[in-house]
């Protein structure tokens, strides 16, 4: 039997921030296990050491100077629904991490759902998610399109899922 995969969870930008913010304000250094302590006493997720590492690399030194409450990339630095914004950006960190892709369309979907399950905009009307809301979105959280490179590059997602539905099927013959 195939090993079950496990996928990795994407960790949102503003708690890598945080995670960066608390350790760089630490003297001495903090080790990584009680970061990654910190971290769990602060969101409830468990970290491994890699992404510990990670994340207080150079690769996410740009975190330091950013104000999470805004970017230099728009005018209108904070989105309009700021609670439906970081669940939208949450949810696209966590399916990415999943190596899936996400159309525009999927999430202009996602923000309409995600509306009506947010108790203090459950009782307003829902706005028109227009295709420059999104742009100013994903301009607001640097989301962009990835060039898939490599393996993630050379099969698309329905034929993996075809293939464990043709395992299965071949399961039942000798």
């Amino acid at each position: 039997m195939e090993p079950r995969r496990r996928h990795k969870k994407g960790i949102p930008e503003h708690q890598r921030q945080a995670l960066r913010l608390w350790y760089f304000e630490q003297r001495p250094k903090p080790r990584h296990s009680e970061c990654i302590k910190w971290f769990l006493d602060q969101f409830q997720r468990t970290l491994n050491q890699s992404t510990v590492s990670e994340s207080l690399g150079p690769r996410f030194k740009y975190l330091d100077t950013k104000d999470s409450s805004h970017t230099d990339t728009t005018r209108n630095q904070q989105g309009q629904w700021p609670r439906l914004e970081a669940m939208l950006n949450d949810w696209q960190v966590l399916v990415e991490s999943w190596n899936q892709e996400i159309s525009d369309t999927t999430l202009l979907g996602k923000a309409k759902e995600f509306w009506h399950i947010i108790p203090e905009y459950r009782d307003k009307t829902e706005p028109h998610f227009s295709s420059g809301w999104l742009q100013r979105f994903k301009q607001r959280h640097n989301i962009r399109e990835r060039v898939r490179h490599g393996e993630a590059a050379s099969v698309p997602e329905e034929a993996h899922t075809a293939m464990v539905l043709i395992r299965e099927l071949c399961k039942e013959y000798n």
